[in-house]
């Protein structure tokens, strides 16, 4: 494996492998190139292998061999912090970029060395080109669960892996838990100023006379207006395993 090339404007980073067929038979190989991200103890949660770009060989005869270059960008390096940063973050250290048949067994490996933290938590400074800037949006859907960390050599696996000794919601999220017996139409802010749709309307439509229409006929609101709203609830809940045929009198 080369040294590895960094293009500092762009942020692309490479190198080149050398695959020889040392069979007695013509075959394929794939290089396969992972990063092994610093790592502090209690801190941002990082695998010690990741996977960061492949290629694959032609067909090799016996005793040939083919170079490829292996590219990637370097934001690829950066781990997301859903702890304390709420983004990805290319964290400073030693990086090992080591190409390897596989997660586990490394074949060879160069370091690249990364000087200053870089955060990556704005509109002109998001991760790897993204369009938006990535973040927590569900730390209100967390829970209760106990995740399993690498602090400490896995401390907390007997802990993670526990089997649950309580099996009831918490009284914050039962407060917030809508369901049937507890939701108020009339309090719900987005059902305020709306106006019912029409439900059981008697149009003489069936699903047939739409064939061919255009997406904005008026016919298939007219179609829709015929569903009443049990219809629909059956429709909406059990459309995904159970699909109905509805059916009635249209004249």
């Amino acid at each position: 494996m080369s040294d590895i090339s960094v293009n500092e404007a762009t942020g692309a980073m490479s190198v080149d492998v050398t695959v020889t067929n040392t069979g007695q038979v013509a075959g394929k190989d794939v290089v396969q190139i992972y990063d092994n991200p610093p790592y502090t103890d209690g801190g941002i949660e990082k695998a010690a292998a990741n996977l960061l770009s492949y290629e694959k060989t032609k067909l090799l005869e016996p005793g040939e061999s083919q170079t490829l270059t292996v590219t990637w960008n370097r934001d690829a390096l950066a781990s997301y912090d859903a702890t304390n940063a709420k983004a990805y973050v290319l964290e400073a250290g030693d990086y090992k970029i080591s190409a390897r048949s596989n997660s586990h067994d490394v074949i060879d490996e160069k370091t690249f060395t990364v000087g200053v933290t870089q955060t990556f938590n704005t509109a002109d400074n998001t991760h790897d080109g993204d369009k938006v800037v990535a973040t927590n949006r569900f730390d209100d859907a967390r829970g209760d669960v106990t995740y399993v960390s690498r602090a400490g050599r896995f401390a907390n696996l007997a802990e993670a892996t526990a089997a649950p000794t309580n099996f009831e919601m918490s009284e914050a999220n039962k407060a917030k838990f809508l369901a049937t017996s507890n939701y108020d139409a009339a309090s719900d802010e987005a059902v305020k100023g709306a106006t019912m749709p029409t439900t059981g309307a008697t149009n003489g439509l069936v699903l047939g006379d739409l064939a061919g229409l255009d997406y904005d006929d008026p016919k298939w609101d007219q179609l829709l207006d015929q569903l009443t709203v049990k219809e629909m609830n059956t429709l909406i809940s059990k459309a995904a395993t159970a699909p109905r045929r509805y059916s009635r009198s249209v004249s």
